[in-house]
């Protein structure tokens, strides 16, 4: 969901710092929590997390480069098997992570149930995601991103976090 300036830079920042952050504050494998704890998958996130800040002055509004399809599959990739990776080692809830990117598990969701059930392709080029129509009505992609990115912070984060302490409310 690569589709205004911004946006996709603010969501993967947001997952890989909640992760680091949760990272620092959890013991880890090789002395205790902060950054003496982290491993190479950790440093990795790191180094990716410091790519995109470096990255999202010239690509947010209005952008000077962009992503890309190949720049925006790369990064969700990269975050998928983080997430594999940090849950099968049982280092985060595996509730975390899709809490975590709520704000995009749920545009993209219902943008497709409702294009499927009004008939349209849902495999075709459109612009009925939230936020590309969010950011027609505002004529804004800044707000857009920092709307979504205070919605991460101010209501998934803490429900992520919540996971993480208290897995056994997800029903696993």
């Amino acid at each position: 969901m690569d589709g205004i300036d911004g946006l996709a830079v603010c969501e993967a920042l947001f997952l890989l710092f909640a992760y680091l952050g949760l990272r620092a504050i959890a013991p880890g494998s090789a002395g205790g929590p902060g950054v003496a704890g982290f491993d190479l998958i950790d440093w990795f996130a790191l180094v990716l997390a410091a790519a995109l800040l470096g990255f999202l002055p010239l690509n947010w509004s209005p952008a000077r480069i962009f992503m890309g399809d190949a720049g925006s599959l790369f990064l969700g990739v990269a975050i998928f098997l983080l997430a594999m990776h940090s849950v099968t080692s049982g280092r985060i809830s595996a509730w975390f992570w899709p809490i975590a990117a709520g704000s995009f598990i749920c545009d993209a969701s219902v943008t497709l149930i409702r294009r499927k059930l009004t008939g349209q392709n849902v495999f075709s080029a459109h612009r009925s995601h939230l936020y590309q129509r969010l950011s027609r009505r505002w004529s804004d992609h800044r707000r857009v991103a920092l709307v979504y990115s205070a919605i991460n912070i101010l209501w998934f984060l803490p429900l992520a976090l919540l996971s993480q302490d208290l897995p056994r409310f997800g029903g696993a």
